[in-house]
């Protein structure tokens, strides 16, 4: 089976970035906003299309501006079972479910890079029910 190429010597362990992104979603479904918001750097590349409450996130966001997306969300993430993680790079599917206890659940996609154990990127991809 062909493996991924990398460089001698450039090889990044998967076992920390699939611990902080565990460790993302168990904080998210608590409710633990300053354990989830410790999980991420300074500065990060966060992306949310469409989320009306995103419009302080981009490539270069404040954590202040993470920390805002988070406390208006209506949604808890809830991943499949597994997910697939590369080195510093994560890609998990799952669903957004609606905090009302509306049993609304939207698929999602999240990507995350995680460097020195935070998290430095964060794009979320949701695909609304609404028509």
């Amino acid at each position: 089976m062909p493996q991924h190429p990398v460089e001698s010597g450039s090889f990044v362990s998967a076992e920390p970035t699939r611990a902080v992104v565990e460790a993302f979603f168990a904080r998210q479904r608590a409710g633990d906003s300053a354990g989830l918001l410790g999980l991420f750097a300074d500065r990060v590349d966060f992306l949310a299309p469409g989320a009306p409450n995103a419009a302080d996130l981009g490539p270069d966001a404040a954590l202040s501006a993470v920390s805002r997306f988070f406390a208006t969300l209506d949604k808890v993430f809830a991943p499949d079972e597994d997910f697939l993680v590369l080195g510093q790079d994560a890609v998990v599917t799952g669903f957004a479910c609606g905090g009302a206890g509306d049993g609304a659940a939207n698929p999602i996609a999240l990507r995350f890079t995680v460097t020195g154990g935070r998290i430095e990127r964060c794009h979320l991809t949701e695909v609304s029910a609404k028509s």
